[in-house]
């Protein structure tokens, strides 16, 4: 076997087994989902800001995906992972509840 044929077959293993990994997500249906960690805080008259518990996290992607698309909201201006699945989300006050960034997070994939 040429060395160009071993390494086409290492770079398709390699590839499969990580979208085996957070890749795999999607794949097999699976949804983040999030319950709350510690109830919303106001922090000033414009200012909320809640942690919530993400279930499906699997790795840092899954975190990004997830920070990524919250922050696409106008009305989110702070995303920060505490660990690997509770995240603190800072938000407008009457902009947007809780249950509409668990509807955002739950949309990600």
């Amino acid at each position: 076997m040429k060395i160009t044929h071993v390494l086409l077959i290492f770079l398709s293993l390699t590839l499969l087994v990580f979208s085996a990994g957070c890749g795999g997500v999607a794949q097999d249906n699976r949804k983040f989902t999030s319950t709350v960690a510690a109830a919303p805080q106001q922090m000033s008259d414009e200012v909320s800001s809640v942690q919530l518990h993400v279930e499906g996290i699997s790795c840092g992607v899954c975190q990004t995906k997830i920070g990524n698309h919250l922050k696409k909201n106008p009305n989110v201006l702070t995303v920060e992972f505490k660990e690997k699945k509770l995240v603190e989300i800072t938000y407008k006050t009457g902009q947007l509840t809780v249950s509409e960034l668990q509807d955002i997070i739950k949309d990600t994939l």
